[in-house]
């Protein structure tokens, strides 16, 4: 099946990178803080958003000092640290170990 057969798709560069830290691609101006292109946070979650029928964004730690502080992100808003990702990939068993 190819990617556009299905309503939604998660890269797995996103999946992998599950607890690690991830980059903003672009400038975010939070509450208190802006957090420029380059800042490092920690993807802790994968969610949907049932209002826009049910898209998969990510969920972005993005301040050390405080873990509860999480923002929303678009998968296009962020990239992994490349030494960060490794992972196998069992498709016989239908696991991924990350």
């Amino acid at each position: 099946m190819q990617p556009q057969e299905f309503k939604s798709s998660i890269p797995l560069w996103v999946v992998v990178s599950l607890g690690k830290p991830v980059l903003l691609k672009r400038e975010f101006v939070g509450p208190c803080e802006t957090y420029t292109k380059g800042c490092m946070g920690i993807l802790t979650a994968i969610d949907t958003d049932p209002d826009d029928g049910y898209s998969p964004y990510a969920i972005v730690a993005l301040d050390p000092s405080d873990p509860g502080y999480l923002e929303n992100f678009t998968f296009d808003d962020i990239e992994p640290l490349a030494d960060k990702i490794k992972y196998a990939l069992d498709v016989q068993n239908g696991v991924i170990a990350f």
